[in-house]
């Protein structure tokens, strides 16, 4: 699976993230500037967090860190503070947009806030109305972020069903629908559980 994300930023210089992705979820990083092509190899643990990104032979760009609400920590010393000042993509706990400048976290369909663990906003989703967590609707992951985790930021999944959906789970996290191919022709697919994403025109 190949999705493309593009990134202008205040001077107008582009870039372009290909991220390339394996049965498992993120496996690899293209990026593409004016001036060079890199590729960056990411490790994620179980929860989909990134966790490195390294060259081909795993000598490591950066390495990330959270805790288990989001914050970003040191990646050697958990007691300690991240101390990056830039880092090579904003994506991060559960590969989500990191929004460093403010503290807060892009989860799509709400704005989280890792150090108070709650949404700025609450849940327009009850999406479990036997389950008397569900009514907290500021709460991150029913709280309990080492079990579940919010992929659209408006619905908890568990390990299992976060597994079953990785592709699915990635592709709404980069806000994307089609892939591009060739000259800029887009492709728009379908997920199914039996066949993955399916490509809507054959």
């Amino acid at each position: 699976m190949f999705l493309n994300e593009k990134e202008t930023d205040s001077f107008g210089a582009e870039r372009n993230l290909h991220y390339i992705c394996g049965a498992n979820g993120l496996s690899a990083i293209h990026m593409r500037t004016e001036n060079q092509d890199t590729t960056f190899y990411a490790f994620c643990d179980y929860q989909q967090n990134l966790l490195a990104l390294t060259d081909v032979s795993g000598k490591p760009y950066e390495r990330y860190s959270y805790d288990p609400w989001g914050n970003r920590r040191s990646a050697t010393d958990w007691t300690q503070r991240d101390t990056l000042t830039h880092h090579i993509i904003n994506r991060g706990y559960t590969l989500h947009e990191h929004l460093d400048e403010f503290g807060l976290i892009n989860m799509n369909g709400r704005v989280y806030d890792p150090k108070l663990a709650c949404f700025l906003s609450p849940d327009p989703v009850i999406s479990d109305a036997g389950n008397w967590l569900d009514y907290n609707r500021y709460s991150y992951a029913w709280g309990n972020p080492l079990k579940y985790c919010d992929p659209t930021g408006m619905e908890e999944a568990t390990d299992k069903e976060r597994t079953s959906k990785a592709y699915r789970d990635l592709m709404i996290r980069l806000n994307l629908a089609y892939n591009s191919t060739g000259e800029g022709e887009k492709k728009t697919f379908t997920y199914t559980e039996e066949y993955g994403f399916v490509d809507q025109n054959g």
